[in-house]
């Protein structure tokens, strides 16, 4: 599959936004929307990268609200005017680790609203111990 591909996929938190390899895509409450800058600072885009690349529509969404926004020479992946980044916490497809951190990132569903859902609580052998900051 293409990792720049957005679709959906089923999870714990119900239908979601994943890439092309099925890791969950987030959003940062604190970028607003329809946005031309991010405000995930160099400290924040260690635990939460950006999609980059040039996307395009998989299963489950249409390609309008696909797009890319460039910040500091970086075309990052937008969806609905929310820029999408990754939890690296998340390892395996379907994991939904970042859910609701910090009550600022949260995963989307297939219109682009953030999903207000709590995460499953994960056990301490599968948490992976980073501490989710949540900027």
């Amino acid at each position: 599959m293409n990792p720049s591909a957005v679709r959906t996929n089923d999870s714990p938190l119900g239908t979601v936004l994943v890439d092309g390899s099925g890791r969950t895509l987030y959003l940062f409450t604190a970028d607003g929307k329809n946005t031309n800058s991010m405000d995930c600072d160099a400290a924040c885009l260690k635990l939460w990268p950006p999609m980059e690349g040039k996307p395009k529509a998989g299963g489950g969404v249409d390609a309008g609200p696909i797009g890319t926004t460039d910040d500091a020479g970086r075309a990052q992946v937008t969806y609905a005017g929310h820029p999408l980044y990754y939890y690296a916490a998340d390892r395996a497809a379907g994991d939904v680790k970042g859910q609701g951190i910090g009550g600022v990132w949260f995963a989307l569903d297939a219109k682009g609203a953030a999903v207000r859902k709590a995460a499953p609580a994960a056990s301490a052998t599968q948490d992976g111990g980073d501490g989710g900051f949540g900027y």
